[in-house]
Formats: structure tokens, sequence, C-alpha cells
């Protein structure tokens, strides 16, 4: 770090005291903290919802989540608990409180005879 003489108030180069504000707002969140959701482009609105609604994927699997709140923060909030909750508990514990009527069913398997 260079000390700018020129300057009786300033103890950082202006060079380097701009590249530190850079590197602050540049922060990341992981997906379970609200802050990572904050930003823009990761909670939306479908055309003419109220509610947010978020997008994730884990272990290959995606889903698109309502998060029944029309509120930004709240919809943030409820995003990192979910993603929390499907990490750490999987994804039919995660998705209950969303998705109460969602039940994992087999389809029948292809017996090779069409049906008409």
């Amino acid at each position: 770090m260079t000390i700018k003489r020129s300057h009786p108030h300033s103890s950082v180069d202006a060079t380097i005291a701009s590249k530190l504000a850079a590197e602050i707002s540049k922060r990341s969140y992981s997906k379970s903290h609200a802050r990572y959701w904050l930003n823009p482009g990761r909670l939306f609105k479908n055309h003419g919802a109220a509610d947010y609604s978020c997008r994730f994927s884990f272990k290959g699997r995606r889903v698109q989540v309502c998060l029944n709140t029309p509120n930004h923060r709240d919809a943030a909030r409820k995003a990192a608990e979910l993603y929390s909750k499907i990490v750490n508990e999987g994804w039919e514990v995660g998705l209950a409180d969303y998705r109460p009527d969602e039940r994992r069913t087999e389809r029948p398997k292809w017996s090779g005879i069409s049906q008409l």
C-alpha cells in the first residue's frame, strides 16, 4: 500500500481505495442466505401473479416454487429456508410446505401394447 503524501487527510492511494470499494460491493452469498435471493434476477413474478417465485436446482433436479408472498424480503427469506431444508433433509421434505398435493407416484411401465 502506498501512502499518498500530497493530500494530508488521505493515507491510501486513490487507485487502491477504488479497488477496495469494488471488492466490498461484490460480496457473494450462498443460496442458503437470504441476501443471495435479494440480488436482481433471483426472485421473480410470473405474468400477472402477485407472489414471488424462485428457481433452483439440486442434485440434478430443477424446480420452480411459488413462495406465497408478495413481499420481496419475505420471499428471499423463504427461498433461503427452502433451499437449506432441501439440502439438509431432501426434496420431499423441503417441498412438503409449498407443494402439499404433490406426491411421487410411479408411472405404469410400458407394456408394449397400445391401448386405444
